[in-house]
């Protein structure tokens, strides 16, 4: 019982802990030349940011072009809009 109360304890102290910054992970990338986790945690960003809606000025719309892999996203006047699918 005693060791399972440890292992318990143990396990909740490690799920407390906070991943380490990016910064971090460069410095570590640095000392040991393996870049893998933090082209991961870059990749994490870039979808993280490419979920996020952008906040558009009072008469535009966001617009979104998607290509293999990648998806950009602005902002365009509605006219702009009409003229791409020639609706004049």
């Amino acid at each position: 019982m005693k060791i399972t109360s440890i292992l318990i304890i143990a396990l909740l102290a490690g799920a407390c802990a906070t991943p380490p910054t990016l910064e971090e992970l460069e410095f570590e990338a640095l000392r040991t030349g393996d870049w893998s986790a933090v082209e991961r945690r870059e990749r994490a960003m870039a979808r993280r940011a490419a979920r996020q809606p952008i906040d558009c000025p009072k008469g535009e719309i966001e617009f979104c072009d998607s290509q293999v892999g990648q998806r950009r996203c602005e902002c365009v006047g509605r006219r702009a809009i009409d003229m791409l699918f020639g609706w004049n």
